[in-house]
């Protein structure tokens, strides 16, 4: 026990002298021999410790410790500026510590003493020729020194408490003749480091901080276990040893390119006793001749062309996708092989995610909380899964959710979704008006987002845009036109849309792309579509937001006018003047010009008087005056083309006009005009 400890003596390796073991409550006798080395000069937690062992009257009689305990003096080894000879007590005393009960300020305090002493701390002189030096640049140097005298050791532990199943505490094993990967070879780190500048990764920059700061750190690695406690493949040169899975596992992507042909070596004649050096050497490098290779292992010379072709075909590797908890080891690992086994052929993207909850709560097969893929599929089948999973979140380190309402109803979705395609494809007119410039333009937006969303692997936001942002935009548009579209822009879309939900629902797109669409390709192998930038018309997109906000107005002045049957509702036009005028106030505004005067000055002296008063307001507020889309004339021509739609989503009959003897109609501006019910 550790109490039998207290009041004896220890000898410190380094300086030969005996020092007394006092009680800390702080202290966890599971570390190491559970005796560690005190420094109350610069150990916030040594210091307090110190101070409640003088207090406590027990404790010092109990273990004879009175005398012991008065005789010490701390011992001032690092010069921190800004701190006192003691930068403990400092620390203690800023943040009003009283006893080792104190846990989150003893925290602070240790951590803003440490990180500033290994940083700009500078060794007193009592480390002799190390005097001067910075903690950090010293450490190395002094560990070295220590372990060459024989007066430390490395040892190896694990970074938290570890059990096993049965609840029992894990020891690190040490074993003899173990082999390592020297992760610490300056060399291999360099040319890792340089392939990381070619490589993208998912989510930036999370991710790639998580990869570079464990290149970095990451010294050798234990990479075999001895055969008689555990499973894997024996090590080739040692049959006393099995490669640790994770060392088993960096470079797998290359034999996935010709495993076919390996765990069908009788199909392929391929003698896998034989497999060794050469046969690898020539079909991941090219090196030596394919007859030779051929002849060893017993296959045709055909063959082993055909799986050099496949391994040259599919490296390097575009994406490999893996868990956020593997960044720090398999990820970090594959990349430090590939940069020294395929000069050239690294990954060229990596993306990590984190773990998939079910309906906001992690999964449990305790408690009955879970699913499996083949679940998924018996109780929805793949594309509602596909839909669901993609749906479940975006390229973060985020955990993503499964819903299992998203599931349960798109099912059905995407079957009314094909019978909806299927009523519209190939149907309408040939008239091109300004409603379908907008839905063009609104489509290829859709388009170029959903584009970048699956560039960027943000299935969320896919899903977002490729269906329920295309289904209200397909949904208004036939609304707007009073579901007479134009044929071929509607039928565009349609083809455009089954495209962009094809990778996430790819069944029922290719049953559509055939079954509706008759086309003789698949989906799967079409080009994807990419947005025609030329077609993306802001213009058109505002001169539609206008109509919307027509029909806002109007049914927002009926429920005002409380007209139980109103006749019809006027909209007055603005005076034509008012479309140059207000161009030209909009125009010095929009350059920073907040004068009135000056703004006054502009105008022509017949019309200063009527607009005044709108310009000063404007000034304030430039919201206050309607952006100028066009002419008045354009004006008159939208309205009347939505004339018929304007009628049926407010209900009422709609009259358009710019000649209207009624107070209201002087109000009129462009692009917002006066509104009379009748």
């Amino acid at each position: 026990k550790g109490e039998e400890l207290v009041g004896k003596t220890v000898k410190n390796p380094v300086t030969g002298d005996q020092v007394p073991i006092l009680p800390a409550k702080f202290v966890d006798p599971d570390v190491a021999t559970g005796i560690v080395m005190s420094v109350p000069a610069h150990a916030p937690y040594d210091w307090i410790a110190l101070e409640d062992i003088k207090k406590d009257e027990k404790t010092l009689e109990k273990y004879g410790l009175k005398e012991v305990v008065e005789h010490i003096k701390p011992i001032s080894l690092i010069k921190v500026e800004g701190y006192s000879e003691f930068p403990a007590r400092d620390a203690i005393e800023k943040y009003g510590i009283t006893s080792q009960e104190d846990v989150d300020a003893l925290e602070k305090a240790t951590e803003e003493i440490y990180k500033k002493e290994f940083y700009t701390g500078k060794l007193r002189e009592i480390f002799g020729k190390y005097a001067g030096m910075v903690v950090q640049e010293a450490k190395e140097f002094l560990v070295e020194e220590f372990v060459e005298r024989g007066v430390a050791t490395k040892m190896w532990v694990t970074p938290v408490p570890v059990e096993d199943r049965a609840g029992h505490r894990c020891i690190v094993k040490i074993v003899e003749d173990q082999w390592f990967l020297k992760y610490s070879d300056q060399e291999w780190k360099k040319i890792t480091k340089e392939t990381l500048k070619d490589t993208v990764f998912d989510p930036e920059p999370d991710a790639r901080r998580v990869v570079e700061h464990t290149v970095d750190w990451l010294r050798d690695w234990a990479c075999t276990r001895d055969v008689r406690s555990s499973l894997g493949t024996r090590l080739p040169w040692d049959d006393t040893q099995y490669i640790e899975s994770l060392s088993d596992s960096t470079v797998y992507m290359a034999y996935y390119t010709i495993a076919h042909y390996l765990q069908n070596a009788e199909k392929y004649s391929i003698d896998v006793s034989a497999v060794g050096e050469e046969f690898f050497d020539y079909v991941f490098y090219g090196k030596g001749k394919a007859e030779e290779v051929a002849k060893k292992v017993g296959t045709s010379r055909e063959t082993i062309e055909a799986m050099r072709r496949e391994f040259e075909y599919w490296y390097p590797v575009d994406l490999r996708c893996t868990g956020k908890d593997l960044l720090q080891n398999h990820v970090t690992f594959s990349i430090f092989h590939h940069a020294a086994l395929f000069p050239g052929k690294h990954i060229r993207r990596w993306s990590a995610n984190g773990w998939v909850l079910l309906d906001g709560q992690k999964m449990s097969k305790s408690r009955g909380h879970f699913i499996t893929i083949l679940m998924a599929l018996e109780r929805w089948g793949a594309d509602a899964t596909r839909f669901a999973g993609a749906y479940a979140g975006n390229m973060t380190l985020d955990d993503a959710n499964f819903e299992t309402d998203v599931a349960n109803v798109m099912g059905e979705e995407l079957l009314r979704w094909t019978e909806f395609i299927k009523d519209w494809y190939g149907r309408g007119g040939e008239e091109y008006r300004s409603i379908d410039r907008w839905f063009e333009s609104r489509v290829n937006r859709i388009i170029a987002s959903v584009n970048e969303e699956y560039e960027a692997l943000n299935t969320r936001n896919v899903v977002n845009a490729a269906w329920f942002e295309m289904w209200r935009t397909v949904k208004y548009y036939l609304r707007r036109t009073l579901h007479r579209p134009n044929k071929g822009v509607l039928s565009r879309a349609l083809e455009d849309w089954v495209k962009m939900m094809a990778p996430v629902t790819p069944h029922i797109a290719e049953e559509i792309w055939h079954g509706v669409f008759m086309k003789n390709s698949f989906v799967s192998t079409e080009s994807f579509p990419e947005a025609d930038r030329k077609k993306i018309d802001e213009h058109a997109e505002k001169m539609e937001e206008y109509v919307q906000r027509v029909v806002d107005d109007v049914k927002e002045v009926l429920r005002l006018a409380k007209v139980d049957e109103p006749k019809r509702v006027v909209l007055i036009l603005a005076e034509e003047w008012k479309y140059r005028v207000l161009k030209k106030v909009k125009e010095l505004l929009s350059r920073g010009e907040r004068n009135v005067g000056a703004i006054m000055r502009e105008i022509p002296e017949e019309y200063r008087k009527d607009i005044v008063k709108l310009i000063a307001s404007a000034v304030k507020n430039p919201k206050k005056i309607p952006e100028v889309l066009g002419s008045r004339d354009d004006e008159r021509k939208l309205l009347l083309e939505a004339k018929e739609f304007i009628e049926r989503e407010a209900d009422v009959k709609i009259y358009i006009t710019g000649e209207y003897d009624h107070p209201k109609a002087k109000s009129a501006l462009p692009f917002k005009p006066a509104i009379v019910v009748e």
